[in-house]
């Protein structure tokens, strides 16, 4: 017996949600109006699970990383990562893209600093995150180490985007500032060489004043924007990408894994929720910033599961542990395998963990 009728609102009589075929339509009526900056839209596919596949961004990925860190030299990071079968070079202190992964020298790291620096990867190619944490863990168990002087910076490209799209992830950076930083180490909260972004409507105003698009492209003019903020757009001109400065240091696979997919995530943002939408919702900015927590952001963002479940249980974690930079270095390092509810098994624990 009929119990309600279809929730897509064709008025047809049923006893489950959606009357055959429906769900599949509203799906994709839902995804346009998403897309389209709805934000009641996308909160509706949450609560059908719809939304992780419905806003992901089709295509390849491009994306690169940085890992600050000391304690051996850069010849030998460059011998461990080749004994692990990654073709590595110390071609020198330069700032251009190659096909091989390089170390090379960092002064803004205490110690010996070095930089072990990615060629350009795809989020879209699980072997490509995979090697990411391979050379990372060939540098952790060789002797590398981390301190609060290091930083991992990811790049994601620009293809595809425009003002209005790098707008939107500036100012969601800056409405979430203080979501972002409770799962992060105290350190990074507003660093030399990462300052924070508070003013969501400043930032927004001055990528649309000070940015050009010509077809694909997006630019920024002038140096309004410096350098050393959480999402250095200094990048843009320099390398086609903006920078996602703000995670502490960390040679720890599964830290790096899930921050390329939160910045990521952060970067096409445009895609699934405009601010001022978002602004109007909460009833401003402290509203945002009052009662959306972690999870709230996370689940905002349309993060896979299991990104999700880790930074909830980072945020509880840095509560006791506010500078946990350390932590890394005794931190296991296995590839994940992820339980229904999003927890991690590790053969070298032998127990399900967050990280």
């Amino acid at each position: 017996m009929p119990l309600a009728t279809c929730r897509c609102g064709c008025g047809t009589e049923v006893t489950r949600a959606f009357a055959p075929g429906h769900a599949l339509v509203h799906a994709r009526n839902l995804r346009r109006r998403a897309q389209d900056g709805d934000y009641y839209a996308r909160r509706e596919m949450y609560e059908y699970g719809w939304a992780l596949n419905a806003t992901r961004t089709p295509g390849v990925r491009a994306f690169g990383f940085e890992a600050e860190f000391y304690g051996m030299s850069q010849g030998n990071a460059v011998e461990n990562l080749r004994a692990s079968g990654i073709d590595a070079q110390d071609d020198g202190y330069h700032h251009n893209t190659r096909p091989y992964w390089r170390v090379t020298e960092d002064g803004s790291v205490s110690g010996e600093g070095c930089e072990l620096v990615s060629p350009v990867l795809h989020l879209s190619k699980k072997d490509d995150i995979s090697l990411g944490r391979k050379a990372l863990r060939a540098i952790r168990q060789n002797g590398g180490q981390i301190n609060a002087t290091c930083g991992l910076h990811v790049h994601h490209n620009l293809r595809g985007k425009t003002a209005i799209d790098l707008a939107e992830t500036v100012g969601h950076w800056a409405l979430f500032q203080p979501i972002i930083n409770r799962v992060l180490p105290r350190s990074r909260h507003n660093g030399m060489y990462c300052q924070s972004m508070y003013d969501p409507q400043s930032w927004f105003n001055g990528v649309i004043t000070r940015a050009s698009s010509s077809g694909r492209a997006v630019d920024v003019r002038g140096d309004y924007f410096g350098r050393y903020h959480a999402i250095n757009l200094q990048s843009i001109s320099a390398h086609g990408t903006a920078e996602y400065r703000q995670h502490s240091g960390t040679l720890n696979g599964n830290k790096f894994e899930h921050w390329v997919r939160f910045t990521r995530a952060m970067h096409d943002v445009a895609r699934i929720g405009s601010m001022q939408t978002l602004l109007d919702v909460y009833g401003g900015v402290s509203g945002v910033q009052r009662d959306m927590g972690v999870a709230d952001m996370m689940k905002y963002l349309a993060l896979p599961k299991a990104t999700r479940a880790f930074y909830e249980s980072r945020e509880v974690e840095l509560r006791s542990h506010s500078d946990d930079e350390g932590a890394d270095e005794q931190a296991c390092d296995s590839e994940p395998v992820y339980d229904e509810n999003g927890n991690v098994w590790c053969d070298n624990c032998d127990e399900y963990h967050d990280e």
